[in-house]
Order: C-alpha cells, then sequence, then structure tokens
C-alpha cells in the first residue's frame, strides 16, 4: 500500500470516528478547583470550549455555583442529562462582575446536576470553579389584618423562593363571600404578590401577580372558606431588595 493511499484511509478513518461525550470530573458540594482550560479540551458548537462536572446534590440545599477567570470571559451552565453537551433542564449563568465571573443557582433535589464551565470562542486559560451551600432563612410569618397598610423592606437575610428571590410573608383572617384586594409597592424594585391558603405561605398559591404598574402588584380574589390565609410578598427575580408597602383591604 502506498502512502498516498494510508494516508487517505487514516484521513477517512479519522472523520468517520464518533466524537466522546466529554469526560465528566467530579465537584465537592462545598469548596472549589482551581485549575485551567486547555487546547486538548473539546469545543461545544456553538458554545465554546469547555470542562464538564458532575454534582451530587441533597433534597432540600440550594447551591450557588460560580466561576471565576482572569483569561476569558467565563460562562457557567447546569443541567440534567448525560452529558454537558446534551443539557435539559438548563439553569442559564449571569455575569456578576462584569465579564470575569459568572454563576449559576440550583435547587437540590438529591440527584446529579452537570455542570459545564465554558470558555468563549475557544479561550484557554486558568480559573476557579467554586461550589456553596446557600443557607436560606425561615420565613417569618407576620400578622396583618383588612384595612392595614405595612412598611417594610427586603433583605438579603429573608426567606428565598425556588427562583431564590427573597420574600416576605404575612398571614391573616378572612371569611367566605370576601373579595380582598392585597395590593403591593415599591420603587426599589419590580414586586409580586402570591395568595396561600393556611398561614405560612406554604404550597400551590391560590393566585399569583406580577407588577402590573409601575413599582405596584395587585391581588384581587373572592375567598370562598373561612379561614386564615397568608400572603407572600417579594421580587419578581432574585437578589432585588428594598423598601416596600403592603395593603390588605375588601373590595
Amino acid at each position: 500500500m502506498n502512502r498516498a493511499v494510508s494516508a487517505a484511509l487514516l484521513t477517512a478513518a479519522l472523520v468517520a470516528m464518533p466524537t466522546l461525550a466529554a469526560a465528566q470530573e467530579q465537584l465537592r458540594p462545598t469548596g472549589g478547583i482551581s485549575t485551567s482550560m486547555g487546547t486538548h479540551h473539546p469545543i461545544m458548537t456553538g458554545v465554546g470550549r469547555f470542562r464538564c462536572y458532575s454534582l451530587q446534590t441533597r433534597a432540600g440545599e440550594r447551591y450557588q455555583v460560580t466561576l471565576l477567570s482572569e483569561a476569558f470571559a467565563p460562562v457557567v451552565r447546569a443541567g440534567k442529562g448525560k452529558s454537558c453537551e446534551a443539557l435539559t433542564r438548563v439553569v442559564e449563568d449571569r455575569k456578576v462582575d462584569g465579564e470575569r465571573l459568572a454563576d449559576v443557582h440550583l435547587d437540590g433535589d438529591g440527584t446529579i446536576w452537570l455542570i459545564a464551565a465554558i470558555a468563549p470562542d475557544g479561550a484557554t486559560g486558568g480559573y476557579h470553579l467554586g461550589v456553596n451551600r446557600i443557607q436560606t432563612a425561615p420565613a417569618v410569618t407576620l400578622n396583618m389584618r383588612f384595612g392595614q397598610t405595612l412598611s417594610s423592606a427586603l433583605t438579603p437575610d429573608d426567606a428565598v423562593n425556588t427562583i431564590f428571590a427573597a420574600y416576605d410573608c404575612y398571614r391573616f383572617e378572612a371569611s367566605r363571600g370576601d373579595d380582598l384586594i392585597v395590593t403591593m409597592r415599591s420603587s426599589a424594585f419590580k414586586p409580586a404578590v402570591a395568595l396561600y391558603a393556611g398561614g405560612s405561605c406554604e404550597g400551590t398559591p391560590i393566585s399569583f401577580q406580577n407588577e402590573f404598574g409601575e413599582g405596584e402588584a395587585r391581588l384581587v380574589q373572592s375567598i370562598t372558606n373561612t379561614e386564615v390565609y397568608s400572603v407572600r410578598a417579594r421580587s419578581q427575580l432574585r437578589d432585588q431588595f428594598g423598601a416596600y408597602s403592603l395593603t390588605l383591604q375588601r373590595r
């Protein structure tokens, strides 16, 4: 067999070889690793060069995954699946500090999440990938009554929901036939309110209302059972804090 034929066969064989999924490296639930992206690491089409990590989560715990690099503009992405190239339930990253730090927040569910540390455009260089459990405060439930307007503020120490938006919880008694109006106003963030049966702001909300006017969310609901109800007064997005007022009245 001559050299030209051998080279042609070798080229055809390489083209026909399947692309191997990136190896999955294990992350600990706390701490992190300092390492680098090299030219030998695979490229995800349309995304960038990447390394794939697996994180075993615990149900009920929340995690923050951060990616820091001075060598490239980092992107971090998390989801479920067999490989980082085919993630489902994707949690997108957000830029925290210009172009050098990105993170995602995850709800632990007792299964493995895959984390993709990405260097766009095939970049290379050092980075730090960290994982921290997020310590969330339990919701403190406050009492209110019809005809009352309460002033308070959302802070980083408040309880958060599944999208990590801070909230306060208020309980009140209502009677069958009441038509109630709950109004939340804030100039510091986009408000949202949700109504729950029971006094703990837990379970599936009876009704929910995002901001419908500038800095105002208003929920209107007819009450069918005489019992205790509760309202989550919250921001629409995570990391939004500041002063607000909450009004409960009958229509």
